[in-house]
C-alpha cells in the first residue's frame, strides 16, 4: 500500500456565517477642479458570492457649504450569485466632482450603505452592513495671497501715507487676519512712522490694505528703509506666494523720504578725542554726511581747521575718499553718502583742549547748494582731547597719619568708564618704612571700581597703630595699586604709589647736638650758646633739670666764680636757663609753638677748661614727661675745650 500522493493533503475551506458588505475605506479625498469636473470611485466589498442578488442604496450628503451642483454619486451597488472572484465581489461607486468660480474652502461629502429591501437576509442570505459609510473630502483650489505690488506704495513721505495691498486670487468666504511687524536698521517705529498690528482681508473680498504712516520728526536724517512681515494662519487651501514662488509670509520694503532740507555735514557737531600715552598716536575719525549730493558733479567743499584752545597735539589728514581738506561730493544718483575724516592726536595734546573743524563753501558753491534746497549743517564739528582712560590717585586722599588710632583715606578713581568692574591689590612697596600692623592696618585689602562708570571711585581706610615708641624719623608708608586694568587703560603715575607718612604722638625734648668741640682761642673767658629743643606741643609746661658737674670741667659757685671753669649765663636775655650752678633748669610752657620749642643756654668757659670736657645731663623736674608721653634724647651734651 501506498499513499495516492506524497504528502497525502486535503484542504477544507470553512465559510464564515457571518458575512458582511461595506466600504473598503471609511474616508478619501479629491481635489476640486479647476475647470470642467473630475470623478473619484469609492470600492464597496461583498464578503462571499451571495445566494441571490443583494441590491444596496448608497446614500450621499454633503457638509456646510455643500449643495447638489458640487457633486453627484450612484445611488446604488448590486451584487449576484455570478460573483465569484475578489474583483467581482468589489463594486466602485462613480463620484463625480464639479468645478466651480465660488471660495471654498475644503468640503465633505458622506456616502451611507443601506438595505432598505432587506436582500442581505433573504433567500438564503446571511450578511451584514459593516463599513456603512465613507466620508470624501474635496479639496479646495491652491489659492494664493500676496502683496499686490502694482498698487503698493514703495515711498512714504514724513509726514504722509503709504499703503501696502494684499490680494487673493479667489476670495475667502472667511476673513483672513495677517500680523504685521516691521524692522530698519535705521527708522524707529513710532518715532519715524506708525502702522497697525494687523491687516484684515474681508471675507468674500479679495483685497486687504494696509496704511502706514510717516511721521514728521522736524530733523534732517536722509532716507530710511523699513521692511514689513506679514504672516498669520491662513484658511485651508489658502498659501502665501512671493515672486519666487510659495511662501510662509510676505515682505514688503518701503523707503521713508525726509521732508527737512537736505544737509552736507557733519555726522555729529561734538566728540571726544583720547590722548594716547608718551611716544604714540592715536587716530580719531570724523565722518560727513552727504544726504543730498547736488546736480554739479564734483562740487568741492572745504574744511578749514581753528578754534583750537590747546593749539597743539593734532594733525588733520585726508582719507583715501578725500574726506578733510576738501570734501569732493559725487552725482547726486549716488546720495546718500559719507566720507571720512581723519584727526591723528598726539601725546601732547592739552587735556580739555579743543579743535574746530568748520565745513564751508565758495559763494558760487553756497549759491548753488541754495538753489537744490541743501544746506551744510551741522557746519561745525568741535573735538575735546581727554585723557586716555586710566586709574589715579584723588587729589583729596591723606597724605599724613596720626600715629595713635588716627585714620586717614586713599581714594582710586578712574576718568572715563571701564566696560568691567576693576580690581586694585593694595600693598606696601619696597620703599615703606613703617610696617604693617606695627605701624598701621589696613581696609580692605582690595579695591573695586565699579563698570560703565566714569565717576567710579573706591577708597582705602589706613589706622594708625601707637606703638608707644619715640621714633625721630617719622615712618613712611608708600602704598601701591596692582591690578589688570581693561585693553587701552594705565595707572597714571605707573607704578600707582601714594606716600602716607604717619605723625608720631611721642615727643621728644633734649640738646640739639650729643657732642661738641669748643675751641678756646683768647685768655679770659668765652661765651658758648647750648640749644635744648622739644619735638611738639604738649598739654603741661616742662621743666628739665640741668646737671652740668659730669665733667672734668666744673661749675660750683655760680657765674664768674675764680675757681669754676665755665658758668651759665644768667644775665644775657638770650638765656633761658634758669637757677645757678649746679641746681640749673630749663623750661618749656604748655602747648608750646614755634620760638618756644627751642630753649637755649649761654656758657661762659673760662681758659682754665681747656683740655678738660663739660658734661651737662638733662632730667625731669616736674616727673610728668611719661604722661606726657615725652622722652628726654639726648639727654646728655659733652663740649670738648681744646687750646688753638
Amino acid at each position: 500500500w501506498s499513499f495516492a500522493s506524497d504528502p497525502f493533503t486535503h484542504t477544507v475551506t470553512l465559510q464564515d456565517d457571518d458575512l458582511n458588505v461595506g466600504f473598503v475605506d471609511s474616508t478619501g479625498e479629491i481635489e476640486e477642479p479647476g475647470t470642467g469636473s473630475t470623478q473619484r470611485q469609492v470600492a464597496v466589498r461583498l464578503s462571499q458570492t451571495p445566494a441571490q442578488n443583494i441590491t444596496l442604496t448608497v446614500s450621499a450628503s454633503g457638509g456646510t457649504g455643500v449643495t447638489s451642483d458640487d457633486y453627484s454619486a450612484g445611488s446604488s451597488v448590486t451584487f449576484s450569485p455570478s460573483d465569484t472572484t475578489t474583483d467581482s465581489l468589489t463594486k466602485n461607486l462613480a463620484v463625480t466632482i464639479n468645478s466651480d468660480t465660488m471660495a471654498e474652502l475644503n468640503e465633505e461629502i458622506t456616502l451611507t450603505l443601506t438595505d432598505p429591501d432587506r436582500h442581505l437576509t433573504a433567500g438564503g442570505n446571511n450578511f451584514s452592513i459593516g463599513q456603512a459609510t465613507h466620508v470624501l473630502t474635496i479639496l479646495a483650489n491652491d489659492n494664493t495671497v500676496s502683496i499686490d505690488t502694482d498698487n503698493s506704495d514703495s515711498t512714504l513721505e514724513e509726514d504722509g501715507t503709504a499703503n501696502i495691498v494684499v490680494s487673493v486670487d479667489m476670495a475667502s468666504p472667511t476673513d483672513i487676519m495677517l500680523s504685521v511687524s516691521a524692522t530698519s536698521t535705521d527708522a524707529v517705529e513710532n518715532t519715524d512712522y506708525s502702522f497697525p498690528a494687523t491687516l484684515r482681508i474681508p471675507a468674500n473680498s479679495s483685497t486687504g490694505t494696509l496704511t502706514v504712516t510717516g511721521i514728521n520728526d522736524n530733523d534732517e536724517q536722509g532716507r530710511l528703509t523699513v521692511d514689513f512681515t506679514l504672516a498669520g494662519d491662513l484658511p485651508e487651501g489658502w498659501d502665501f506666494a512671493d515672486a519666487d514662488g510659495m511662501a510662509t509670509s510676505l515682505t514688503h520694503q518701503m523707503t521713508i523720504t525726509d521732508n527737512e532740507v537736505s544737509a552736507i555735514g557733519w555726522a555729529s557737531s561734538v566728540s571726544t578725542a583720547l590722548i594716547p600715552a608718551s611716544g604714540s598716536t592715536t587716530t580719531h575719525i570724523l565722518t560727513v554726511d552727504v544726504g543730498k549730493a547736488p546736480t554739479t558733479d564734483r562740487l568741492s567743499i572745504s574744511v578749514k581747521l581753528g578754534g583750537s584752545s590747546g593749539g597743539s597735539g593734532y594733525l588733520v589728514e585726508p582719507s583715501a575718499n578725500g574726506g578733510c581738506g576738501n570734501i569732493v561730493t559725487r552725482t547726486s544718483n549716488q546720495a546718500p553718502y559719507r566720507l571720512r575724516c581723519n584727526v591723528v592726536v598726539l601725546a601732547n595734546a592739552v587735556p580739555d583742549s579743543t579743535l574746530t573743524l568748520t565745513i564751508e563753501g565758495t559763494a558760487e558753491v553756497q549759491q548753488q547748494l541754495a538753489s537744490e534746497n541743501i544746506v551744510i549743517s551741522p557746519a561745525t564739528h568741535t573735538v575735546t582731547f581727554v585723557e586716555s582712560p586710566r586709574v589715579s590717585i584723588d587729589s583729596m586722599s591723606d597724605s599724613t597719619l596720626d600715629e595713635d588710632g588716627g585714620t586717614a583715606s586713599v581714594v582710586v578713581k578712574v576718568n572715563n568708564p571701564a566696560p568691567n568692574a576693576i580690581t586694585l591689590s593694595v600693598s606696601p612697596a619696597s620703599t615703606s618704612t613703617a610696617e604693617e600692623t606695627t605701624h598701621y592696618t589696613l581696609s580692605p585689602s582690595t579695591l573695586t571700581l565699579a563698570a560703565n562708570d566714569d565717576t567710579a571711585t573706591a577708597m582705602l581706610t589706613i589706622t594708625g597703630v601707637d606703638n608707644n615708641t619715640f621714633e625721630s624719623t617719622p615712618r613712611v608708608i608708600d602704598l601701591e595699586f596692582t591690578g589688570t586694568l581693561p585693553s587701552g587703560w594705565n595707572f597714571n603715575p605707573d607704578p600707582l604709589i601714594h606716600k602716607v607718612t604717619i605723625t608720631d604722638d611721642e615727643r621728644s625734648v633734649g640738646w640739639t647736638a650729643a657732642t661738641l668741640t669748643h675751641v678756646n682761642e683768647r685768655l679770659g673767658s668765652e661765651t658758648l650758646t647750648l640749644m635744648v629743643k622739644l619735638s611738639g606741643p604738649v598739654s603741661e609746661a616742662i621743666r628739665l633739670n640741668i646737671n652740668p658737674n659730669l665733667g672734668t670741667a666744673t661749675s660750683t659757685s655760680g657765674v664768674g666764680a675764680p675757681d669754676d671753669d665755665f658758668a651759665v649765663a644768667l644775665d644775657e636775655g638770650r638765656s633761658t636757663c634758669g637757677g645757678r650752678s649746679p641746681n640749673l633748669w630749663v623750661e618749656f610752657p604748655a602747648n608750646a609753638t614755634g620760638n618756644d620749642l627751642t630753649q637755649s643756654c649761654m656758657l661762659h668757659i673760662r681758659d682754665s677748661a681747656v683740655t678738660k670736657n663739660i658734661i651737662m645731663e638733662l632730667s625731669d623736674a616736674n616727673s610728668n614727661l611719661g604722661r606726657l608721653k615725652t622722652v628726654i634724647n639726648p639727654s646728655r651734651i659733652e663740649i670738648m675745650v681744646v687750646n688753638p
